[in-house]
């Protein structure tokens, strides 16, 4: 006769066995399942709360959302108060239960409709045809498309390139700084972006101090692991090197070999941006996982970041997310303790503090 517990165990093998039947089948959407924000044993589909793609099983990704925002191949997402993040299959960000912006029909009148005041530009996309990524803020309309007025993300969509109309202003030249600057404030006051480290910290097995700074790189894709894994390669010796587009990494930096410095703007009634020296290039989320270098454009929230008081230690986070919870928010880190051409991307801010590695400082050589 069978016990309790052995019947127990029967009923949970086949629960599994159940789920894993239905996750097989592409015409079934499963409902989210969350189970904390550190979870000892790798994610399925549909499953939380994940930070990486490592924390999923093989050929799953970690779907990055916000409070209740709608899980590509899952049900239950938009129904989901917490910022928990998901595994789905590549697959899923195909299709899901988003549906796409439709198309709005061609204007009466050959006369397009005036432009909306100061858009920002749009920028090549990676998809087919003569489209281009139009960057906008949530409630901001899409040209072309009906319905990004009462959207209330800052999702980017693919307009056409000949379509209604965009205007694009003109970024104002941007003189290289003459001057170190006079400090915190002084937008031409220019300094290396140090990992923060103090007596006590312990990266790799070691205590001794080393140093660490965000250099520019140039990679094949996006990723928040090793560099080189991802066609990564060395820009220049300094930040003159870098371009729009290019992604950030940390080297060491103590001996000054290579030279990569950053300004802070400081905007009234907001958040601070980064800017690389010399340049019109600024830190920018992308997919609030990801960073690149974009043209400075103080409107984006994806470059504004919560405001730097104490240049001798301080978290970059982004702006709308500064009073969040650490286990909610996310902060400029890398992957665990540091290491050469780790590329740098948001992480939970409660596991960087973890790993010691949440804050930053200036550093001069």
């Amino acid at each position: 006769m069978m016990t309790k517990r052995t019947i127990q165990l029967l009923l949970l093998a086949c629960t599994a066995l159940l789920i894993h039947a239905v996750e097989d089948d592409g015409r079934h959407l499963l409902g989210v399942r969350a189970y904390g924000s550190n979870p000892n044993f790798k994610l399925g589909r549909c499953e939380g709360d994940c930070d990486t793609d490592n924390d999923c099983l093989n050929g799953m990704i970690c779907f990055q959302r916000g409070s209740n925002r709608a899980v590509p191949g899952c049900t239950g997402g938009a129904q989901d108060r917490s910022r928990s993040d998901y595994c789905i299959r590549r697959s899923d960000l195909g299709g899901g239960s988003a549906p796409p912006p439709t198309p709005s029909p061609p204007p009466p009148t050959p006369n397009p409709p005036p432009p909306t005041p100061n858009p920002p530009p749009p920028t090549p996309a990676a998809g087919r045809g003569n489209l281009v990524c139009h960057q906008r803020n949530k409630y901001q309309g899409v040209p072309g498309c009906r319905g990004g007025e009462s959207n209330g993300s800052y999702t980017d969509y693919c307009v056409s390139r000949g379509g209604v109309a965009v205007a694009t202003p003109v970024a104002p030249p941007v003189s290289p700084p003459t001057r170190q600057g006079s400090g915190l404030g002084d937008s031409n006051y220019r300094f290396q972006l140090r990992l923060y480290w103090q007596n006590g910290y312990t990266w790799q097995e070691t205590t001794r101090e080393t140093w660490w700074c965000i250099q520019c790189a140039r990679c094949n894709k996006f990723s928040l692991g090793d560099g080189p894994r991802v066609g990564c390669q060395v820009t220049g010796d300094t930040d003159r090197s870098c371009r729009a587009g290019d992604n950030l990494w940390i080297r060491k930096c103590k001996d000054r070999r290579r030279d990569y410095q950053f300004n802070v703007i400081k905007n009234a009634g907001s958040g601070d941006q980064v800017r690389v020296d010399g340049t019109n290039l600024c830190l920018s989320t992308v997919n609030n996982r990801y960073l690149e270098l974009r043209n400075c454009d103080r409107s984006s929230p994806r470059q504004l970041w919560k405001r730097i008081d104490n240049i001798k230690k301080f978290e970059l986070r982004p702006y709308h997310q500064r009073d969040w919870r650490l286990k909610d928010a996310k902060c400029i880190s890398q992957l665990h303790h540091p290491k050469d051409k780790e590329l740098v991307g948001l992480h939970r801010c409660r596991t960087t503090l973890d790993h010691e590695t949440m804050y930053w400082e200036e550093y001069h050589g």
